[in-house]
Formats: structure tokens, sequence, C-alpha cells
């Protein structure tokens, strides 16, 4: 026998023995477990789905809200550099431009007046603002040595305001903060790039808008971002549980990383399609090896600037954790609601099956002969038990009927026996003088076998007389008168034993009969 087969035969063996109350007790516990797991798992798997949607339009709300606000934010300092933009172009269009000391005020104002701004700047085109470069070439901290007008007014980490001359970098992409609003004539919000404030190197990303006098391109108004001042714009962000705020420039750069090691750094992590996403401008979502959700909002500052984005990454866990946290309450649930169900059930299953526990009492007694047939078991209701007990009534009600006619017949048999034991002993009565006058028959029988036995002795003398009257016939007529009277005699004589053999034959006829009846 297989393992299988020994333990089919243990599980049928371990089931033949449980009672009915604790098979059905076991079954419907197995029922309910199974329900309520089934349940469980749904509601699991429902809730999960559900949770996670849901995450994720909470998410994608956080992350459009994110980038609405620092979208606002942005185009805040945007239109405060427009404004002074403004000024100055329309005061130099009325002929009536601002001095050098003036255009210095108004920029320095604005970096003091902003939260914002690392740096700002006003940066002409070689005599662009006055033609008076010359004058003031060399004249330090504001001019470098063509006196070109371009200070950059910048703010130091104890809160004071330096000034220095514009440095224009010759890596590639390091000056767009001016060539590209020259070019387009449009605002524009450059990529991360180095550059040096306060004698360091500082990553930062710039807001640029042109100054222009009757469509002719004088210089840019500047506003710089230093990327952790992005970061804390973020940080003061609504996110999920576990989320982080990340900002994408369009050229695929961390503006702002949580890692702040990325920042200015390409976004290597992120799929292709997701830099795609950025550059087109298009939302973008996308679950990584590791679980994490990411969820690409775009941001553009103004319709004709180049698209950035802003990412939220957050644990895939967190949006299933409501779920599992549901799942954990409805598994809870489950369990006590099946504790709670056995109880019932037991309780129920007792109390239903009572009669037929007194029902198997009765049958036992009745099976061991120590019923009592007069006991009647109680009828309540009218369902299956009911119709049991009133079966159960009825059989028993019949085997103590057949028992009184059984009881009845059993004293009549008794007087029957009796009377037969009786007719017995006269029997044996009568054989016993049967076989005494058997026995006084058997003598007579004996006496007479022996006349016979006589009698054929002198039948045989007869003969043998007969013979010699024969031989001596002749002699005379007195010795045949003699032998006929001699034969006469013998003739009466044969007649009698005739008649005794019929006597004996009779005798032992009724000797055979009462052989018979005596066995």
């Amino acid at each position: 026998m297989t393992d299988q087969s020994k333990a089919r035969g243990a599980r049928r063996l371990s089931l033949g023995s449980m009672s009915l109350s604790a098979k059905i007790c076991a079954t419907a516990t197995l029922l309910v477990v199974m329900s309520l797991g089934a349940t469980s798992a749904f509601i699991a798997v429902k809730s999960s789905q559900s949770a996670e949607e849901a995450a994720m339009r909470q998410a994608r709300t956080l992350t459009q809200e994110a980038a609405a606000r620092l979208n606002s934010r942005l185009a805040a300092n945007l239109a405060s550099l427009k404004s002074v933009a403004t000024v100055l172009q329309s005061t130099q269009a009325a002929g009536q431009a601002l001095s050098r000391t003036q255009v210095a005020d108004v920029v320095r104002a604005t970096l003091v007046g902003s939260e914002d701004f690392i740096g700002n700047a006003a940066a002409y085109e070689p005599n662009a603002l006055d033609g008076k470069d010359g004058e003031f070439a060399g004249q330090q901290p504001l001019y470098d040595a063509t006196g070109r007008y371009m200070p950059y007014w910048t703010r130091t980490p104890d809160g004071k305001v330096n000034v220095e001359p514009i440095v224009f970098v010759a890596t590639p992409g390091g000056n767009d903060w001016y060539d590209v609003p020259k070019a387009s004539g449009h605002a524009h919000f450059t990529e991360p790039y180095m550059y040096p404030i306060n004698g360091k190197d500082v990553v930062i990303a710039t807001l640029a808008t042109p100054i222009k006098v009757e469509g002719q391109f004088k210089g840019v108004v500047t506003g710089d971002f230093q990327l952790t001042a992005l970061g804390a714009m973020l940080a003061e962000m609504k996110v999920m549980e576990g989320g982080t705020l990340a900002l994408i420039s369009n050229g695929g750069l961390y503006a702002s990383n949580q890692n702040h090691a990325l920042n200015g750094k390409k976004a290597e992590d992120l799929p292709a399609a997701a830099l795609d996403a950025v550059r087109q401008g298009k939302p973008y979502d996308y679950i990584d090896g590791k679980g994490v959700v990411h969820l690409l909002q775009p941001l553009r500052v103004q319709d004709d600037m180049a698209p950035w984005a802003i990412s939220l990454a957050f644990p895939q866990s967190v949006a299933t954790a409501p779920a599992r946290e549901l799942a954990g309450y409805a598994a809870l649930v489950s369990v006590l609601c099946a504790v709670a169900a056995v109880c019932v059930m037991v309780a129920v299953l007792r109390r239903l099956t009572r009669p037929l526990r007194v029902l198997g009492d009765a049958m036992t007694d009745l099976s061991g002969g120590n019923a009592d047939l007069s006991v009647r078991l109680a009828v309540r209701g009218n369902d299956e038990l009911a119709d049991i007990a009133r079966g159960f009534n009825g059989f028993v009600a019949k085997i103590e009927n057949v028992l009184a006619r059984v009881r009845t017949s059993s004293d009549a048999v008794a007087v029957a026996s009796t009377e037969i034991r009786q007719g017995n002993a006269d029997l044996s009565v009568r054989t016993e003088q049967q076989a005494s006058a058997l026995e006084e028959t058997a003598a007579s029988m004996e006496e007479l076998n022996g006349t016979v036995r006589q009698n054929a002795d002198n039948a045989r003398q007869a003969n043998q007389l007969a013979a010699s009257a024969s031989e001596i016939a002749g002699r005379g007529g007195e010795v045949v008168a003699q032998v006929v009277s001699t034969m006469a005699s013998i003739d009466a004589s044969s007649k009698k034993v005739v008649d005794i053999i019929g006597v004996i034959d009779g005798i032992a006829f009724q000797t055979n009969i009462l052989a018979l009846n005596a066995a």
C-alpha cells in the first residue's frame, strides 16, 4: 500500500470515528473558513486594486498640485524679472533711460525682495545702455575691463548682498541664459549649470527675459536659482508617505533631487521614454525594478519656454498599504466570525442532535435487551427529528405488541408442553406394559414352538406309520381301519397346527406395531 493510500485510509478512519455533530461541525467550519477565506481574498484583491487606483489618483493630483505650485512660483519670479525688463526698456524707449546707478538699484532691490533668487543681473549688449562703457571700464566691483554694463548682484550665505561683473564662460551652453533670449526674443529657463558665486562654484539654473527697445535686443534681466533652493521649494510641498519630489530639466538633468549629489547631473535612472515625455511636455508614469512608482508631470513656466517636469516617486507598497491593512482587518474579522460560527454551530448542533443521542441510547438499550418498551421518545415540532422520534415510537410499540403476543403464545406452548410431557409419561407406562406383554407372548411362543416341534415329530411318526400301514395294507382290514382312524387323528392335529401358526402370525404383527409405536 502506498503512502498516499495509507493517508486516505487514515483520513477515512478519522472521519469514520467522528460523531455526527463533529462531522457536521467540521464540514460547516471548513465551508465557513473557505467562504470567509474566499471573501477575504476577494476583498484583498479588490481593495488592493481600488487602493492602488486611489493612491495613483492621489499621487497624480499631488504631482499636478506640486507642478502647479512650483510653476506659479517660478512664473511669479519670471514676472518680477519681466517687470524690471519692462521698466528698463520703456524708459529707454521714451528717451529717459535710467542711469547705471538707478538700474543697479532696481536690480539690487529685486534680489533683496526675492526669497528664491541667489543672484540677479541686468546684462546689456556693449554700449547698449547709455553708450558710455568706456567711461566705466575697469571700475570695480561693478565693471570689468570693458566697462560693459553687466553687474551681478548675489546673496551671500550670511544674507548680505555682493556685486561683481558677470563672467561669460567658454563651456558649451554655459551662456544660454544670454544667448537663447537674444536669439529667440523670448524668456528662457536654462539647464542647470555650474557658475562661480562669491568665490564658490554653485550649480544654478537661470530665468532670463530679454530687454528689447523698438524690437531691438538690448540685453537681458536674469534671476538665478540655486538648485538647493529649488529643492527647498519642493520640500515644502505635500507628498505621499515615503514619497519624494524631483525636478527634471528639459535636457534630462536633475535640477533638484533628494540625493543632492545628483543635482545638475543626467537623470540616468529614468527610462528613455520618460525623458522623451519630459522633452515633449507630456505626463508619464512607470514602476521601476525596485517597486517604486514614478509619476512625471510637465512643468511649463511660459508657453514659449521649453517644458520641465516634476517627478513624484513613492514605493508601490505605500499605494497598497491601506489595502493590506484592510485585508488584515478582514482576515481578523474572518477568523473571529469563523470561531463564533463554530461556537454557535456546536451549541445549535448539540441542541438539535440531542434527540438523536436519546434515540441512540434507546437503540443501544434495545439491542442489549435492557430497554423499557413502555418508554416513548418526546416528539417536538414537525421536522425530520420529530419524524424519526415518531417512527421510533411506532417501532417500539409494534415490538411491544409482538412480544405480548409471543408471551401469550409461550404460555400456550408451556401448557401444551405439560400435556405432552404427561402424555409421554402415560405412553411410557403403556410401553412398559406392552413390553411385559411381549415378554409373556415371547414365552408363550417358546412353548408353542416346542409344541409345534413335538407335533412335527408326531407328523413324522405318522408318516412312518402310514408307510408301515401301506406296507401292511394288504395284510388285513383291521390294520387298514386302524390306519384310517390314525390318519383322521393326524388330520385333526394338522388343522390345530395351522390355527396355532395363524395365531402366532397375528401376535407377531401386533408385536411389530407396538415396537414401532414404542420407537
